[in-house]
């Protein structure tokens, strides 16, 4: 047997060799492999402990999965579940790895219960593990809302009315309790002060609107807390009006067709809108109405002109809540008469005789308004020649004798009455006219010209002047004398009338012209008509100032000559001769159109002048000039070099080799005709060969030279040729290699810290290609190279976050024939910073007032390190009344709406992330509160100032405005200095007053203290001035004989003399004046001696206008 001492999870394996050796000594071995296995310790492993969440949407159930980490032992494993702590868990599946264990629970429980699975494997090994799980289910922030969220309740009468108002609880741990206080106002009160669904109700007077709000406190059962508050408005409709006009009056007219037409209006007050409308007649019968069920209705009265007629109209209105009311109007509708009016017709009667003699016009009048019928008379207003045959009838026709060319415009005045005896007066021109002789007139004489344009007919207009008679006119055009004149129209008054003549002639003839006017009268005028046809100047011109003939050929040249002759009178002579020159001739100088002709040697040229005088058969000359040119062509010349290089080859024109072929080209005749023709070699072509300097080209590779031979035949525009031949030579260098990388530098910038890689692309071009490329570093040691013989290498380095290097490379080109090129390169690496982000705000503390309800503060993120772009992500995580402006932003504003005395905080947490992936959160918090106003004590008046002149009581009404604080208010007066006014009332409308019995002056203070609803306190000061102004004195008796007297200036001024004044003689007074006696102050004492005798009498103060009481005895001195 073969055994092995092995150890947990080692495995081994030997190879053992056995021989075995027989009695002849023979030997047989044979080998074996054997293998040992020890499995390892079977193991497994669960978390010490473990959190699971439950919430709302899982109904409160928080679940638990994970599978044991199970190690050793011998495959297959089963497993046993089972709860070590704890009674509230249920496993899914107790045999299995992975089970699904949960916890039911209610909001704001945590419970703690742990389990323990148990593996056993295939070979009946056992272990086991515990994890403690810790389920809990949150509660979320309580959020309070109304339903409605702004109840209002309109009454259909006053009285008791109420609103139901239900409150909406989410997040929190029931059971909740309610707690509803009243937040502002105290007219309205709560149906139950601790339910969570309440009727808020108020008892209202008729028209009254009461809005105040509840506030409600919400506490869950950990004693968390939420308050929000909701205005409830309650209205009673005030009592149903419908105000309407007393009475409406109106009027028809004849443009309305005698209707009269109103619309009238009923505004609706009070009551419980929508009305309804019902528009009544309750007394007349003629009026109707459209719209009655409106607000608005029509009326409209059909009335005779002059009447006037008044109706009664009531409009009943009822309101939504069932209350109606009615109210009526009086309609008076009138259709008066127009007023009387006058026209004539025609307006300006006017008459135009055919002859002297009796003439007449009709004029009718015309009234309108008034009441018909009417009645008439006219009267001459100016003038005394026309007459009126019936001046009672309302056509009149005014009639006169008038004698030839006489006009008469007299007017009449026409006077209408109607039936009420009204009446109106107008007056009417009228024109009356008889013609004067018919006379008609023509010019002495007219003379008109023909021309050869016209073809020899010579034609004027001739216009006959006519006065006199009566328009409109008629003519009548006659010939009296000769042949040959004619007329257009013989019936216009601006005839035309032609002579048909020969050129030279002259022709006069008689015209007639009869005129008839309208009344049948007539009159006759002639006139002389000349006709003439006068012959133009003789005149020689030539179609061109020259002639020419370019030859083909040297030798005999000619030219025919022509002229165009104009004017005199044919037929003409011709005669022509030679004016500068000697080498032309003509052999007919006498014909019209001459032959000129010269013999003209090769590459002459030359010009001569001819002279041609023409005679006509009046015998009249003219004379002009024409130049002669003629020429021969001179031998054709194209001296084209024998050999000719073209432009070089590049890559940039892909190894084309080019040039533009040609010379100048001198004699023959033009225009030219080119054949080129390629005479040896295959590769050049010529761009055109029909054309004088054709572009010739040959595309070749690089490094080779090519010749090819060319010839150009060349024939003029009369037949010669002449031929040239050249020799092209084109080439294609090679050009240098050039050689760039693409990206020229390396920059890469890596998300997080190790390997950062970058690669480039070398491009080459120039020499011969394939190339062969090498890489070496320059500077720096810490970037690699995958293969340095690569056009597209791959460089790479390692580094720690915010790292950054830079090294140099240099790059080598080598092309197919040795030739290199070289060209450097930077590699620069570096690793981004750690980023991290950080929230704050504008405003930690915001504070909002009643006239901005909203306070706001804008939150600011700030990233550092990762890459940017950044984007923000903002969530609250506690408050819940705050909204920001965007939650996507860097800075959105935060903005919360407080209702007074409350306050909130809110925290809100920005998750931003980099433009690789990168995140991180911060938070920021912002208190905003919503204080209540400070009490603020005001006295109207601020301070009492009273003074009077007479005596008796005066008091000042005193009220104390309060204003901040919540109502209702306490108040409570003190005196704080002063005793002699008094001051009556104890909360915020009181009266100080004072009893004058004399002039004298008191100054007084008081002080209110106001204490709110909430214990909040204010006050203010009251100061009072009451003053009696006069002099007073106060008198006093010593003895039977002497009295003193006490003076006091209570002016408000200063006297500078208090006069002592008395009714009574036989006394002695000391002193009789007081000077320079202050303001308010005493001023001194005067004695009196009564003398002896009776004594009765008064004695007083004065000063200015101020006397005081007097001092009254009635003594006996003895």
């Amino acid at each position: 047997m073969i055994s092995a001492d092995l150890s947990d999870g080692v495995a081994v394996n030997d190879s053992w060799q056995v021989a075995v050796t027989d009695a002849a000594g023979k030997k047989a071995t044979r080998s074996v492999s054997l293998d040992f296995t020890v499995p390892r310790l079977l193991a497994t492993n669960l978390p010490a402990t473990a959190n699971v969440t439950a919430t709302a949407e899982s109904a409160g159930i928080a679940t638990f999965t994970m599978a044991s980490n199970t190690t050793g032992g011998t495959a297959p494993y089963t497993y046993s579940w089972v709860r070590a702590e704890g009674s509230r868990s249920t496993i899914s599946d107790a045999s299995v790895n992975k089970p699904s264990i949960a916890f039911p629970l209610t909001v704001g429980e945590t419970i703690v219960e742990k389990w323990t699975v148990t593996v056993t494997d295939s070979v009946g090994y056992a272990t086991s593990s515990t994890v403690a799980i810790t389920a809990a289910y949150p509660a979320t922030a309580m959020k309070l809302t109304f339903t409605p969220s702004s109840p209002r309740m309109d009454a259909a009468d006053p009285g008791p009315v109420s609103v139901a108002v239900a409150s909406v609880l989410t997040g929190g741990v029931p059971p909740y309790t309610y707690a509803w206080t009243p937040y502002n106002g105290t007219k309205t009160a709560v149906s139950d002060p601790a339910a969570a669904a309440v009727s808020i109700g108020a008892t209202l007077a008729a028209g009254q609107t009461v809005t105040e709000t509840w506030r409600l406190t919400v506490t869950d059962a950990t004693a968390k807390t939420i308050a929000n508050s909701v205005s409830v408005t309650l209205t009673a409709p005030a009592p149903l009006t419908a105000p309407l006009v007393a009475t409406r009056s109106i009027t028809a007219s004849a443009a309305s067709g005698g209707v009269a037409v109103t619309t009238l209006s009923v505004t609706p007050a009070g009551g419980r809108a929508p009305y309804t409308y019902q528009w009544q007649r309750t007394t007349g019968s003629r009026s109707t109405a459209t719209n009655d069920t409106t607000a608005n209705a029509t009326f409209r009265f059909a009335l005779n002109v002059g009447e006037t007629l008044t109706e009664n109209w009531s409009v009943t209105v009822a309101d939504a809540a069932g209350h109606a009311v009615t109210s009526e109007v009086a309609i008076t509708a009138t259709y008066p008469a127009t007023a009387l009016a006058l026209g004539f017709s025609p307006s300006s009667p006017r008459v135009d005789a055919p002859d002297a003699g009796p003439a007449s016009v009709a004029v009718t009048g015309m009234p309108t308004g008034g009441i018909p019928p009417y009645t008439y008379a006219w009267t001459i207003a100016s003038g005394t020649k026309t007459t009126v045959a019936d001046r009672t009838a309302a056509t009149a026709t005014i009639a006169a004798t008038l004698t030839a060319g006489q006009t008469l415009s007299e007017s009449w005045r026409l006077t209408v009455t109607d039936t009420a005896g009204k009446s109106i007066a107008g007056t009417v021109t009228a024109t009356l006219t008889a013609p004067a002789e018919l006379v008609a007139k023509l010019p002495a004489s007219y003379t008109m010209t023909a021309n050869a344009s016209s073809g020899g007919l010579a034609k004027a207009p001739v216009s006959v002047t006519v006065s006199g008679g009566r328009a409109p006119y008629s003519y009548s055009w006659a010939r009296t004398s000769g042949s040959r004149s004619t007329v257009a129209d013989a019936s216009v008054a601006s005839a035309t009338i032609s002579f048909q003549l020969n050129l030279g002639e002259t022709v006069t003839e008689n015209w007639t012209v009869t005129v008839l006017d309208a009344a049948g009268h007539t009159a006759s005028a002639t006139i002389p008509l000349t006709g003439t046809y006068p012959a133009s100047a003789l005149q020689v011109t030539f179609p061109a100032t020259s002639v020419r003939n370019d030859a083909p050929n040297p030798g005999p040249a000619s030219v025919t000559l022509s002229a165009n002759v104009a004017g005199g009178i044919p037929p003409y002579t011709y005669a022509w001769a030679r004016y500068t020159g000697s080498k032309t001739s003509t052999a007919n100088p006498t014909v019209a159109n001459p032959v000129v002709s010269a013999n003209v040697a090769a590459g002459e040229m030359f010009s001569e002048t001819w002279r041609l005088t023409v005679t006509d058969s009046a015998g009249k000359s003219a004379a002009s000039n024409v130049t002669v040119t003629m020429s021969a062509p001179a031998p054709m010349s194209y001296p084209l070099p024998a050999s000719s290089t073209a432009s070089v080859g590049t890559v940039a024109n892909a190894g084309v080799s080019s040039m533009q072929i040609g010379t100048s080209l001198t004699g023959g005749r033009t225009p030219y005709t080119y054949d080129w023709t390629r005479l040896s070699g295959s590769r050049s072509v010529a761009s055109s060969e029909t054309i004088s300097n054709p572009l010739i080209k040959a595309t070749l590779t690089v490094g080779e030279t090519l010749t090819e031979r060319w010839r150009v035949r060349i024939t003029d525009s009369v037949g010669h040729v002449i031929s040239a031949e050249t020799d092209i030579a084109f080439t294609y260098p090679a050009p240098a290699i050039s050689v760039s990388l693409q990206p020229a530098s390396l920059s890469v910038v890596g998300n997080d810290a190790g390997a950062v890689t970058g690669t480039t692309k070398i491009v080459a071009s120039g020499g011969i290609p394939p190339y062969t490329y090498g890489w070496v570093r320059t500077t720096g040691s810490r970037a690699t190279i995958d293969n340095p013989a690569s056009s597209t290498p791959v460089f790479s380095a390692t580094l720690n976050a915010a790292e950054s290097i830079s090294e140099q490379w240099k790059a080598t080109v080598t092309d197919s024939v040795g030739k290199s090129q070289a060209i450097n390169f930077t590699t620069a690496f570096s690793v981004l910073a750690p980023f991290t982000a950080k929230a704050t705000v504008s405003s930690e503390n915001v504070t909002v007032t009643a006239s901005n309800t909203t306070g706001k503060s804008t939150l600011s993120a700030t990233a550092t390190g990762g890459k940017s772009p950044y984007t923000y992500s903002w969530v609250r995580t506690a408050g819940g009344t705050g909204t920001i402006s965007s939650a996507t932003v860097a800075n959105p504003v935060l903005s919360v709406t407080l209702a007074e005395g409350q306050t909130a905080i809110e925290t809100w947490e920005v998750t931003v992330r980099d433009a690789v992936g990168h995140v991180s959160t911060a938070t920021a918090s912002v208190q905003f509160a919503y204080p209540y106003p400070k009490l603020v004590v005001t006295s109207s008046p601020t301070a009492v100032a009273q003074t009077v002149k007479v005596a008796g009581p005066s008091s000042v009404p005193v009220h104390v405005a309060v204003s901040g604080g919540l109502a209702p208010y306490t108040y409570n007066w003190q005196r704080t200095s002063g005793n002699g006014a008094q001051l009556t009332g104890s909360d915020a409308d009181v009266n100080v007053s004072f009893n004058f019995v004399g002039p004298e002056r008191t100054v007084d203070e008081w002080r209110v203290d106001v204490t709110d609803a909430r214990g909040s306190k204010g006050s203010t000061l009251l100061r009072s001035t009451f003053a009696f102004l006069g002099i007073k004195q106060e008198c006093t008796r010593e003895d039977a004989a002497h009295f003193r007297c006490d003076v006091y200036n209570w002016t408000g001024a200063a006297q500078s003399q208090v006069h002592i004044g008395f009714d009574q003689s036989g006394l002695q007074v000391n002193p009789l004046n007081f000077y320079n006696c202050a303001a308010n102050s005493y001023c001194g004492t005067y004695r009196v001696l009564l003398m002896p005798g009776s004594h009765s009498g008064t004695i007083y103060s004065m000063a200015g206008s101020y006397t005081s009481t007097g001092y009254t005895f009635n003594e006996t001195v003895k």
